[in-house]
C-alpha cells in the first residue's frame, strides 16, 4: 500500500445468526460444482481505488461471503487483489463457485481481511495510524441475485469510517513545522462492525490517537470511527510547545472526509504557540474537499485547492446483463435499461447495438459504418471544467488481430476530443476494457449539455465496445 491522499467497503441480509448457524460455512457439496466466480472491484465510484487514495496494491486481501437467502454457504473466503481491482482466491481450491443447479446467490465483501470476521463481526481498531490503508474499513453488498450467466461480479466497496485531514500552514514566526506531532484525544478507537446490518458500534472507552503527520509537518491525517457527536480535542506539539484545541467539527459522518485548515503562529513568549482553525469542509471520501484530491491513477489533472468534483452521471447500462435474442443483439434504440433514465440516449445513424461482453454491458460501434451515440439532457451549467472517463474494448478476436482504439472520437458541447493511441491485440486484449480520461472546458451558456461518441471505422478493421461512461464536473 503505497502513496497517501486517502480513500475505501456495506452488506445485504447477512444475519449474524445466519453467519454462525451453518454447520459447514465452506461446504463443498453441490455448491462447489458450478463454474467459478470471477470478481472485480471498485471503490465508491472510482475503479480500483482504495484506502489512502491509491490504487489497490498487488496482495491486498479482502474477505468474501457467498449466501443464498438466509443461508451462508461460504464464509470469509480470502481473496487477493491486483492493482487493477481484480480479485483472485488466495487458495485456489477455495475459489467460490456458483451452485451446479444455477440458482442465484448473493455476495458480501469487506477490506481489510481478518480471519476473525468469519464470526459475523469485524473488529475495528484505529489506535495505530502508522499504516492508514490497513485500518480503512471498506464494505460491499451490491452483488445480489448472481448466477453463472451474470458474468463478472463487480464488487462496489464504500468507506465505513471517517477521514480527518488537517492542512497546516504557518506565518514567518514559525520557519518550519518539521517535527510537529498532532494527537486526537478523547475519541473512541475501537468498535464492532456488524456484517448483518452494516452498523458500526463504537466502544464506550476513549483513547488518544496520534495522527499520521507527514515529514514536513504540513499535513496530519487520521481515520476514525464515525460519531453523531464528538467532544474530541486536538493536541499540537512543536519544538517542546504544546497547545490543545477543541475539534472544530461536531459530527463525523461515515464515509466522509473532513478537511480542516490549521494555522500555527508564535505566541507572546517563546514557550507559547497560537493555533487557529479555518472553515472545515466536509465531502464524500471519494470527492475533493478543500484542495485534497483523490489519486487519478489513470490520467487527468488533479483539482486545484478549493475545487470540488461532482459526479454528474455514470452510465453502465444497468445492472442486468444484456441478453442476445433470436435475431441478435438488441438495437440501442430499443434499449430501456439505462442507469440514468433522466438523460437521453440517441443512436443518431441507427447503427448501434447494446451487448454484454467480458462481464460488462456495453455499446457496440460496428466497423464500416458511421456510428454516433448522442447523450443529451446533461446538467452542465455552473462548472469550471469537466473530466470525462470511459472504457473501451477493441473487437479483435482472432490471434494476431490488432486495432487502435483512437478510432473512437467524440464531442462535448462545442469541444471535440480523440481517444489516445492504444493498440490492442488478440488474444491478450480480447476481454480487456481500457480506461481513458479527457479534460474538457466548460460552456456556461449551456444549461444542458450534449455528449457524442463517434466512429467511422474502415472496412477490414474491427468494431469496438464502449462502457462505464462517467462525467465529473469541477467547481
Amino acid at each position: 500500500m503505497k502513496s497517501l491522499i486517502l480513500n475505501r467497503l456495506a452488506v445485504i441480509g447477512l444475519g449474524l445468526a445466519a453467519l454462525t448457524s451453518c454447520t459447514n460455512l465452506n461446504e463443498n457439496s453441490e455448491w462447489g460444482n458450478g463454474s467459478k466466480v470471477k470478481f472485480s472491484s471498485y471503490i465508491a465510484g472510482q475503479k480500483a481505488v482504495r484506502a489512502s487514495g491509491t490504487a489497490w496494491t498487488n496482495g491486498d486481501q479482502v474477505g468474501i461471503f457467498m449466501k443464498q437467502g438466509a443461508t451462508v454457504k461460504s464464509a470469509n473466503v480470502k481473496y487477493v487483489a491486483d492493482d487493477r481491482g481484480n480479485l483472485t482466491a488466495a487458495t485456489a481450491s477455495e475459489a467460490l463457485a456458483y451452485p451446479s443447479d444455477n440458482s442465484a446467490v448473493d455476495f458480501v465483501a469487506y477490506y481489510p481481511y481478518a480471519a476473525s470476521a468469519a464470526s459475523g463481526t469485524y473488529d475495528v481498531n484505529v489506535s495505530n495510524q502508522s499504516n492508514l490503508p490497513a485500518i480503512d474499513l471498506l464494505y460491499a453488498n451490491n452483488a445480489t441475485n448472481k448466477t453463472a450467466a451474470s458474468g463478472e461480479v463487480n464488487l462496489g466497496f464504500t468507506h465505513q469510517l471517517t477521514q480527518i485531514v488537517l492542512n497546516i500552514t504557518t506565518d514567518a514566526t514559525i520557519p518550519t513545522t518539521a517535527g510537529l506531532s498532532v494527537t486526537l484525544n478523547g475519541t473512541p478507537a475501537t468498535g464492532k462492525f456488524d456484517l448483518n446490518t452494516g452498523a458500526l458500534t463504537a466502544d464506550a472507552a476513549t483513547a488518544n490517537i496520534a495522527m499520521n503527520v507527514n515529514a514536513a509537518g504540513t499535513t496530519a491525517t487520521a481515520i476514525v470511527l464515525p460519531a453523531a457527536a464528538t467532544s474530541g480535542k486536538l493536541v499540537f506539539t512543536l519544538g517542546g510547545v504544546t497547545v490543545e484545541k477543541a475539534l472544530s467539527v461536531s459530527t463525523l459522518g461515515a464515509g466522509t472526509k473532513v478537511v480542516i485548515p490549521v494555522k500555527l503562529t508564535k505566541g507572546g513568549s517563546p514557550s507559547t504557540m497560537n493555533v487557529s482553525f479555518g472553515s472545515a469542509t466536509i465531502a464524500d471520501w471519494t470527492e475533493v474537499a478543500g484542495g485534497e484530491v483523490n489519486v487519478d491513477f489513470k490520467q487527468g489533472e488533479q483539482p486545484q485547492p478549493g475545487e470540488q468534483e461532482v459526479v454528474i452521471f455514470e452510465e453502465t447500462l444497468g445492472a442486468t446483463p444484456i441478453a442476445k435474442g433470436g435475431k441478435g443483439w438488441p438495437y440501442l434504440k430499443d434499449f430501456t435499461g439505462w442507469s440514468n433514465p433522466s438523460l437521453t440516449f440517441e443512436d443518431v445513424n441507427k447503427n448501434l447495438s447494446v451487448r454484454h461482453h467480458a462481464g460488462k454491458n456495453c455499446i457496440w460501434f460496428a466497423a464500416n459504418k458511421d456510428c454516433d451515440l448522442h447523450i443529451g439532457n446533461i446538467p452542465s451549467n455552473g462548472y469550471k471544467k469537466f473530466k470525462l472517463t470511459y472504457k473501451v474494448n477493441g473487437g479483435v478476436f482472432k490471434d494476431g488481430d490488432t486495432m487502435n482504439l483512437n478510432l473512437l472520437k467524440g464531442k462535448f458541447n462545442d469541444t471535440t476530443f480523440t481517444t489516445p493511441d492504444k493498440v490492442v491485440k488478440a488474444p491478450e486484449d480480447k476481454e480487456t476494457y481500457f480506461e481513458f480520461t479527457v479534460e474538457l472546458p466548460a460552456n456556461d451558456t449551456e444549461a444542458l449539455g450534449d455528449l457524442h461518441f463517434q466512429t467511422n471505422i474502415p472496412n477490414g478493421s474491427f468494431g469496438m465496445r464502449l462502457t462505464e461512461i462517467k462525467l465529473v464536473g469541477i467547481k
